[in-house]
């Protein structure tokens, strides 16, 4: 078995394995930029070499070289030409035709001599882009002490070479061999050196799996995702397939599965019915791989299909949740931040950058301006612009000039659709105590494609979510959020998937408490935001103690709600606390609903409801109902008003829950630890919770068991002078809900939302970010600016001899 301890890539336009896993992750064109010389090629290969030997640690002597060479039909080879010293530094230099033949023959090399191969490759289509795999046998690695500190991006189990006249049985005996099951193939990924055989490729996959399904006597659930590397054009045969690798090590490195434009409709447009029988779902958007409990190993299948050949590899990666990358950093839009003590000077500040001819790069541009910002001292206006170059840097700066002075004058934000923002207001960032709320939402919030970028953005949260639970793809309800689907949705389909995601309460509670805890990981560790108090909103104050640190084991509160009967059978589920009503059987169906009116228009009618309760006061106009569904739509009628459903069957915030008040204080009754930073409030008595078991037991049983008046909960942290608040989770309704609660507030406030739908999760973070920013709050801003998956090898200090 080989293990990839390096990979790099670098090309006219792609300028490292960084911007390489960005393009392939949002499945944007890698293009090459024709160029007959061999200069830029030369030195694009003596690039790469030096990356790899400099994070290892390694002298070329130390290492042996594999050139990945081309047929190229007589035609004059690169390597023989423009590259016919790079072997005379390393240990021995080799030469394959195929990678399947350039990994045979590394494998033998790494055993042999001990060290770890270098396989170089290069596209001479354009002699533009040249790419990189270290590799060397895993028992080597375990048995040389120099090697034992590289980083494993994947292991290469097998690769094979079959020719191209059956691929289905090509495919299906590999998996066969490597002793695979269906469902453990976790990708199947393709790549094809025309767009003619595409087609041909995806039926072999599908005949494949068929077969295996058939034989391995399998259920065809959607198990394995089948996915393409189509964003990649006009390059030769050999260099496409190691592109292909490297596509697939990184998928398995940095925890995301690919997206595809693949299509399977037959000649009248539909989805033919075996591929909708079949074990292969695919992505629209590439998303976070979440590791299932079961599941220790990723196992990856690449499919590569040449003139005359087929490659087939097994990759495989272990469970882990350290990830490294600089997938934040490579995004575009960055904020660039401007302080001055006046309106006029802020003004001035904007003018000379307008005006200015740059004669650096825009990165160093921003680099520069934020860390004159940040010496910046005292009460002053902050204006955080966003921008992607100095072109659109330019628009956003006509918009401040004509915007932010009568903001000032008014004491209002002013912000652009970019996502720069100015707060109106004159800040001090070195006040340590500057009021900051987070808000936790409820369960209904979530929605189907929820935080799908994340992970990506924040690796670092991998270990916090795995310190809370042992099963991420259950507790973020991976195949909820993620739908297991080959085609794009109708939206009939679309509605259908957000209604099977509430159905369960017991498991969108734990995705909302996932999800709520790496948000707040986020925003207190990767930016350095502490809030002074939080609320949570109906079930979000569960989300509030687990996300704030309050359980010493929230892990356990995870595997409760799995196997609590509270909501998996009682008040959610087969909902049998409905057994105790005096209703026929087919009127025993439960609903929430979303009501414009007020409280006192409700109460009016509700007599003659008695199935119908008022579960949560949202605003003073806008409340939830819950009961009977055809007693809250005659009630709805009554009143002339729309009943909108939230499509959340459970029975809480009424009477009727309390039968499991003891039963819940139990439940919520974990050890908790000491956190003094916050106060916590609860909609079971609009105060702060003192921080002890019992406590936080009581006031979440209490809250879950009585009606929700969310505007006093909002109104009684205002008059502490709450005057910021956040939105933890999933949506922004409850930043709108606050804005409308608090509009006639002695003090001005305001609401944020971290999490849209509808809107990537990069630009909503950054929103976010430049928004705290100019509020005077000191984020950290440097994960926008740095950052890499690349993992250096820890140089051992070399040992000194004593007499």
């Amino acid at each position: 078995m080989l293990s990839v301890i390096g990979l790099a890539f670098c090309s006219g336009s792609v300028s490292n394995i960084d911007a390489f896993d960005y393009l392939i992750y949002n499945n944007k064109p890698i293009t090459f930029n024709e160029n007959k010389q061999t200069t830029r090629l030369t030195t694009q290969c003596e690039t790469i070499i030096q990356r790899l030997l400099t994070v290892n640690h390694l002298q070329a002597s130390q290492v042996s070289l594999v050139l990945l060479d081309e047929r190229l039909n007589h035609q004059v080879s690169f390597f023989s030409g423009g590259l016919e010293n790079a072997g005379s530094a390393f240990a021995s230099s080799e030469t394959a035709y195929s990678l399947v033949d350039a990994l045979k023959l590394s494998q033998q090399l790494s055993v042999n001599t001990g060290h770890p191969i270098l396989i170089l490759s290069v596209n001479q289509a354009q002699y533009d882009g040249a790419s990189g795999l270290l590799v060397c046998d895993h028992q080597v690695i375990s048995s040389v002490a120099a090697l034992a500190a590289c980083h494993i991006y994947a292991d290469i189990d097998d690769a094979v070479e079959r020719c191209n006249d059956n691929l289905a049985d090509n495919i299906s005996d590999f998996v066969l061999d490597n002793k695979l099951s269906v469902s453990q193939v976790e990708s199947l990924v393709i790549k094809q050196s025309t767009a003619a055989q595409a087609g041909t490729h995806q039926q072999a996959c599908l005949g494949a799996f068929e077969y295996l399904s058939t034989k391995l006597n399998c259920k065809q659930d959607k198990s394995t995702l089948l996915t393409g590397i189509d964003n990649i054009a006009h390059c030769t045969e050999n260099f496409s397939t190691v592109l292909s690798l490297l596509a697939t090590v990184l998928c398995l490195d940095q925890h995301y599965r690919l997206a595809s434009n693949l299509t399977f409709p037959d000649q009248q447009g539909s989805l033919p019915a075996r591929w909708q029988n079949s074990a292969f779902y695919c992505l629209e958007q590439a998303t976070s791989y979440l590791v299932a409990k079961n599941v220790d190993k990723r196992h990856l299948v690449s499919s590569h299909l040449n003139k005359n050949s087929q490659q087939l590899l097994l990759l495989s990666k272990g469970k882990t949740a350290q990830v490294n990358n600089g997938f934040l950093a490579q995004h575009d839009n960055k904020p660039i931040l401007f302080k001055a003590p006046t309106i006029e000077g802020l003004l001035q500040l904007l003018a000379q950058v307008s005006l200015l001819n740059p004669t650096i790069e825009f990165i160093e541009f921003c680099l520069q301006k934020n860390q004159q910002a940040k010496e910046i001292k005292g009460s002053v206006y902050c204006v955080v612009l966003i921008a992607d170059s100095f072109a659109c840097l330019n628009e956003q700066i006509k918009l401040a000039k004509a915007g932010i002075e009568k903001a000032a004058e008014n004491q209002q934000t002013w912000k652009t659709p970019q996502g720069s923002y100015f707060s109106g207001k004159l800040v001090d960032f070195d006040q340590a105590d500057k009021p900051l709320s987070f808000v936790f939402p409820g369960v209904g919030a979530l929605y189907v494609g929820m935080g799908k970028d994340l992970l990506r953005l924040f690796p670092d949260a991998y270990q916090t979510l795995t310190d809370i639970s042992d099963d991420l793809a259950f507790s973020l309800q991976d195949k909820l959020i993620t739908p297991r689907q080959l085609a794009k949705l109708e939206p009939r389909q679309a509605i259908h998937n957000e209604q099977r995601l509430r159905s369960e309460l017991a498991n969108i509670a734990e995705a909302g408490v996932s999800y709520a805890c790496l948000l707040s990981y986020i925003f207190q560790q990767v930016f350095s935001v502490r809030p002074s108090s939080a609320a949570g909103y109906s079930m979000g104050e569960i989300s509030m103690f687990a996300a704030l640190g309050c359980w010493q084991k929230p892990q356990v509160m995870s595997q409760r709600l799995r196997q609590s009967p509270i909501f998996t059978e009682q008040l959610s589920g087969a909902l049998k606390r409905l057994d105790d009503l005096s209703l026929p059987e087919d009127r025993k169906h439960w609903e929430s609903y979303h009501l414009k009116a007020t409280v006192s228009e409700v109460e009016a009618v509700l007599d003659g409801f008695p199935d119908v309760f008022i579960t949560i006061i949202n605003t003073a106009q806008s409340l939830v109902i819950a009961g009977i569904p055809e007693q809250c739509l005659a009630l709805a009628k009554r009143l002339k008003v729309r009943a909108i459903a939230l499509n959340v069957p459970n029975i809480i915030h009424c009477d009727l829950a309390k039968s499991e008040y003891e039963n819940m204080k139990d439940l919520y009754s974990l050890p908790v630890n000491k956190v003094n930073a916050y106060k916590l409030y609860s909609s079971s008595c609009y105060l702060p919770v003192p921080i002890t078991e019992k406590a936080i037991a009581v006031s979440i049983s209490r809250c879950l068991t009585e009606q929700v008046d969310f505007p006093r909960l909002i109104k009684r942290m205002a008059a502490t002078g709450e005057s910021v608040f956040m939105e933890i989770g999933a949506g922004k309704s409850l930043s709108t809900w606050i804005d409308k609660i608090l509009s006639d507030n002695a003090t001005p406030v305001t609401c944020l939302s971290v999490n849209q739908k509808n809107t990537d999760d990069y630009k909503a973070i950054l929103k976010t970010v430049a928004s705290l920013i100019s509020l005077g709050f000191p984020i950290n801003l440097a994960p926008f600016f740095s950052g890499t998956l690349i993992r250096p090898v820890n140089k051992q200090p070399e040992s000194v001899s004593v007499f």
